[in-house]
């Protein structure tokens, strides 16, 4: 949904630079930033998503998936479950 929502705000944002700035030849550069922002953002976005504890627990230690888990959720949540 976000990156739906990134695209589209690109969009937007390009066709009135496209509009407003029509004579300038340089235009394409400056849409072609607009563009890059929503992804650089998903990138890094992405980076400091951790891993699924579930997939951890089922493929690899029980001990990274606490951890992964314990970056996701309070340390209260995990005592009273």
């Amino acid at each position: 949904m976000m990156i739906v929502a990134g695209q589209f705000i690109a969009f937007l944002i390009n066709a009135v630079l496209g509009t407003t700035f029509a004579d300038n030849s340089h235009i394409w550069r400056y849409m072609l930033a607009v563009a890059v922002i929503p992804a650089l953002i998903l990138f890094f976005g992405i980076i400091r998503v951790p891993e699924s504890p579930r997939w951890l627990y089922l493929n690899k230690t029980k001990e990274k998936a606490l951890d992964s888990l314990m970056k996701i959720r309070t340390k209260e949540l995990l005592l009273r479950n």
